[in-house]
């Protein structure tokens, strides 16, 4: 007979293997329904999958905070497409409490008038609120294409202004984050890519634009020391500043952001401008520091 603590301990990783795939096949689940009701054209169903409090950041557009934003959005694009075929690769998912983290891949197809057929190859990051299987909820989503492309391809929907949701987390821990993403401002100002790839964890996940994810901090590491190297162009400044805050749990948090950059080239004194807006899931280390697990960042 097996000691009673072996039993349990076998009962207790049966338990948790089996509630971690159950988060994927509720998100799985609510992932193709989502793709139907795309298909057939009902936006309602579509921002049904939203949460009244969800803040969602579409590539090439403004953020949309609140169900209701959501739905104006998903109007409009399913009013400016003929149609819009969507196929979606889950490449992780991670629960944490009441919530998940899902990252992957989608392919959408969709056309409009005067227009030849269009394909959006895009990587995604949404957070769950699956506190009610039956009716999971996004709380937060941004997705963005793996590739360089004109953003005249996809339907030009107007702004939805709106207030953010408020945040959930304490304000020492907001303060902390704040505090991060200073040292990303210095950073990225600097151009030193080998350090801002540091305030990664090993196991995160990086989404840049215009290209596929990089998963883990190797991959990550290489990207920032390619990407952020000292060399002619120069940051005059950068603005980062977070819309809200939501504690995921003990040590995630959920940190929905957006920035601002002017720079300059010597080749070009005048420069230019951009902005954009990333979701970002910081995870507090062992030691106390937070790191960011998941980020992912497009262009509005």
């Amino acid at each position: 007979m097996q000691p009673l603590h072996i039993l349990t301990s076998g009962f207790l990783f049966l338990s948790l293997h089996l509630h971690a795939q159950d988060a994927k096949t509720t998100i799985q689940s609510a992932g193709q329904r989502q793709a139907e009701a795309f298909h057939q054209g009902r936006a309602a169903e579509i921002s049904a999958f939203y949460a009244p409090e969800a803040v969602v950041m579409p590539e090439f557009h403004s953020i949309l905070y609140g169900s209701k934003s959501v739905g104006q959005y998903f109007d409009h694009w399913l009013r400016g497409t003929g149609y819009s075929q969507v196929t979606r690769q889950i490449a992780d998912i991670r629960e944490s409490g009441a919530f998940a983290i899902e990252a992957g891949t989608f392919q959408q197809q969709f056309g409009q008038t005067g227009k030849d057929t269009s394909l959006y190859n895009a990587k995604y990051l949404r957070v769950w609120n699956l506190r009610d299987r039956k009716t999971p909820r996004i709380i937060a989503e941004i997705w963005g294409s793996v590739q360089w492309f004109e953003r005249s391809v996809l339907p030009q929907i107007p702004d939805f202004p709106a207030a953010a949701p408020a945040s959930s987390v304490a304000p020492a821990v907001a303060v902390q984050i704040t505090r991060r993403n200073e040292q990303i401002r210095q950073l990225v100002s600097a151009r030193n890519g080998s350090a801002h790839a540091q305030l990664f964890a090993p196991d995160a996940i990086y989404m840049p634009y215009y290209e596929q994810m990089h998963v883990g901090f190797d991959s990550i590491q290489a990207y920032f020391v390619r990407h952020e190297r000292p060399d002619d162009l120069l940051i005059d400044s950068l603005d980062i500043r977070y819309a809200n805050m939501i504690q995921l749990s003990e040590d995630l948090v959920l940190e929905n952001g957006y920035y601002k950059v002017r720079w300059h080239t010597k080749a070009d004194p005048t420069g230019g401008t951009g902005s954009g807006k990333s979701v970002n899931i910081w995870k507090k280390e062992e030691n106390g520091e937070w790191k960011l697990f998941r980020q992912m960042v497009n262009h509005d």
